[in-house]
């Protein structure tokens, strides 16, 4: 079991427990923190233990998407109305989501984990705005991290596109186009051939024209 599970975990039902009881906002503020850290140094661990597994990389993902349901059942819990005014963009986020799971397991046979940089600014942004809503009751952040969001998972759901098979930690939408060129290269023997043969005859061309 990753420390990101014994540490990031607790605080998912712990902050539900909080809402519940009507903690103070510093508690919640608490929580957050942690888990966030957590979240940034479990993984500088990982690699540099050399642990970072696709296992353990799935895994991390499971225990992020977890933990941020139930911030977010804090929220509905605590600010009703901010969940309801924010109701279509977390359910758009939502639908995504569906859409990403069904479309990773039907084309790879399980869920993606690409640990994307927008996915790393949507947590950012995504702890910013619980932060801010939950320990000090303000709301503005919340549209920002919706959008991060949606940006996050529509670059998500291209790179399962262009990918030709099932890689974990592919940084960008970019990284997998290069991945299924690569690929593709490796893997056809024909146009591989093909292009050695357009090569040598622009070669001898090339030599008769001189």
């Amino acid at each position: 079991m990753s420390s990101r599970n014994r540490v990031e975990s607790p605080p998912g039902p712990c902050v539900i427990i909080l809402a519940i009881q009507r903690a103070p906002g510093w508690t919640f503020a608490t929580c957050l923190t942690v888990a966030f850290l957590s979240d940034i140094y479990d993984g500088v661990l990982a690699r540099h233990f050399g642990v970072a597994t696709a296992a353990l990389r799935r895994f991390d993902s499971a225990t992020d998407t977890v933990f941020y349901v139930g911030v977010t059942c804090a929220a509905w819990f605590l600010y009703p109305a901010v969940i309801r005014s924010n109701m279509v963009g977390i359910s758009m986020i939502a639908v995504m989501g569906m859409i990403r799971t069904i479309y990773d397991l039907k084309k790879f046979g399980r869920r993606a984990s690409y640990h994307m940089w927008s996915a790393k600014v949507w947590g950012i942004a995504l702890f910013a705005g619980f932060l801010a809503l939950l320990g000090f009751g303000d709301a503005a952040l919340v549209p920002l991290a919706i959008a991060a969001a949606l940006v996050a998972q529509a670059e998500g759901l291209a790179a399962s596109i262009t990918l030709p098979e099932w890689t974990y930690d592919v940084p960008s939408v970019f990284h997998a186009w290069s991945i299924r060129k690569r690929v593709s290269g490796t893997c056809n023997p024909i146009a591989s051939t093909e292009r050695s043969a357009r090569r040598s005859q622009e070669f001898a061309r090339n030599k008769a024209a001189c």
